[in-house]
């Protein structure tokens, strides 16, 4: 699957609606300007009216609703919450101000024990590849990695991937008392045997190779039920998630889109670095995971 297979599969049914927070300047309206060419969403934009009036213009955005507002986080999140739109996008707002917004009505939003980030890119294979979490949970505890895990196989099976498979990463594959993460990921993998997560499979410890190749796996002898074949990158910390994400992107140039899940509905947060094209892919991929 695709970045344009997903767009195309969003073509010709209801056309969610995404709630933009402050959208105002070139960094917003390019994003929006190019996933509206796709004809598969409309937009809410949220804050002020004059202003938003004049950008729209000038940009020549046409699918969207107007909500004047004064407060537009806590306005944003109060439409998607009551079905006036189905996605949360942050534009040209403070990112403490967008998220004290979600987490003032966290207990009516949250699904998840948290928020965690996903980042999916499209492999030159053409498959859709997970790595999580590079840019929410600093340094997770078991508890927290349960969470994330849980969080991105949602998204994916949102995406209409079942029983996705989670790798857990870390430097080897076998248990060793000196790598915590190691004792980690075997302790969810067996969570994951036994219910505690639910809708893919997951396995660890891991080592990249034998996430990503069945080669190394035959090489190595080891058994297991991934065998190279990984959706779901899940990394021992938010360093190493940022690191290897942002590596995808600029060294392997694997087309890729973020979002942060965990929240009744997909959350968008574009950089001003991203790309046009990161930008699309990203609302592309929260429309998918929306589930409208």
């Amino acid at each position: 699957m695709t970045f344009n297979e997903l767009a195309d599969r969003l073509k010709g049914g209801r056309k969610p609606i995404i709630a933009v927070v402050a959208p105002t300047g070139e960094n917003v309206y390019s994003a929006l300007k190019e996933v509206e060419s796709e004809g598969i969403c409309s937009f809410l934009l949220v804050g002020n009216e004059n202003l938003i009036s004049r950008e729209t213009a000038d940009f020549g955005l046409t699918e969207f609703e107007i909500f004047p507002s004064i407060n537009p986080a806590d306005d944003a999140v109060e439409a998607v919450l009551s079905g006036r739109a189905h996605v949360l996008m942050k534009g040209k707002v403070d990112t403490s101000v967008f998220m004290k917004a979600v987490l003032n009505r966290k207990e009516e939003l949250m699904k998840s024990p948290l928020l965690s980030h996903i980042l999916v890119a499209e492999t030159s294979e053409g498959k859709l590849l997970g790595v999580t979490d590079g840019g929410m949970v600093i340094n997770p505890d078991l508890q927290q990695k349960t969470a994330i895990i849980q969080n991105a196989i949602d998204v994916f099976n949102n995406l209409g991937i079942s029983n996705p498979k989670a790798a857990v990463l870390t430097a080897m594959e076998r248990v060793n008392p000196s790598i915590p993460a190691s004792l980690d990921a075997a302790l969810l993998a067996k969570m994951a045997e036994r219910g505690q997560i639910t809708g893919g499979i997951v396995d660890g410890p891991l080592a990249i190779d034998l996430a990503l190749s069945k080669r190394s796996c035959e090489i190595k002898g080891v058994k297991g039920p991934i065998q190279g074949d990984a959706d779901i990158l899940v990394v021992p910390d938010m360093n190493t998630g940022n690191i290897f994400g942002k590596s995808l992107i600029l060294c392997a140039g694997f087309p890729s889109g973020g979002m942060i899940a965990g929240a009744t509905f997909p959350i968008i947060m574009l950089s001003r670095a991203d790309q046009a094209s990161e930008k699309k892919n990203s609302i592309i991929l929260a429309l998918a995971a929306a589930g409208v």
